[in-house]
């Protein structure tokens, strides 16, 4: 009876963590008890996660990689949200140093810590190509700042609303009642090097002072 329990043990934890060889060394495999892969990773000769390791939901779709050296997480590690597309994360001997966010059109929407100092200051555009916005037909306004994530970004507009557009940092601008006294729009860049919360202090703010006619 022993004989055949300790055989079942054996035939268990075979099925559920399968080794392959591999040039860089031995690739473990484990699965869920449905059958799908639950992970693949990589061990160097004294048994320590080493290259690019694989990591997989209980439906046998890829909910991560984490690359290591000796161990340690060294290079990048991606996590995959679907619909929501890419977050990685950069890290040197266990430390991480950049984080990143894709869409899923693979553009890149947030960087910490994003080296603002080193950004152009923002500028405009209007669809019209007039030098200010129209008081009473508005105006389409595209908003320039090379380099600049859209969630590293906040918006602040005085004296017109703003409604976002299927284009890129582009927006349907509408003056308000505000207007009458300043002859201006307001709009207020407010740059994070990293995003923590609501109420943190924007790292740089670029003023937009736009003429309304």
């Amino acid at each position: 009876m022993r004989t055949t329990l300790t055989y079942l043990a054996f035939l268990f934890i075979f099925l559920q963590c399968r080794q392959q060889p591999s040039d860089k060394g031995i690739v473990i495999k484990s699965y869920y008890d449905n059958g799908k892969l639950k992970d693949s990773i990589t061990l160097n000769t004294d048994s320590l996660k080493n290259g690019k390791c694989f990591y997989f939901d209980d439906e046998g779709d890829l909910d991560s990689t984490v690359t290591f050296l000796n161990g340690k997480r060294n290079g990048l590690k991606s996590k995959f949200f679907g619909e929501y597309g890419v977050y990685t994360y950069n890290y040197i001997n266990d430390t991480l140093f950049e984080e990143r966010n894709y869409d899923t059109l693979n553009r890149l929407i947030y960087i910490a810590p994003l080296d603002v100092n080193n950004l152009p200051k923002t500028t405009y555009k209007l669809l019209s190509n007039s030098a200010s916005v129209d008081k009473i037909k508005g105006d389409t306004i595209s908003l320039i700042t090379p380099g600049l994530p859209s969630f590293n970004r906040g918006l602040n507009i005085i004296g017109a609303t703003f409604r976002n557009l299927k284009e890129e940092n582009t927006y349907e601008i509408r003056t308000t009642k505000q207007i009458d006294s300043s002859k201006n729009v307001f709009i207020l860049v407010k740059i994070y090097d990293r995003w923590i919360g609501e109420d943190q202090i924007p790292t740089r703010i670029d003023t937009l002072i736009i003429p309304v006619k």
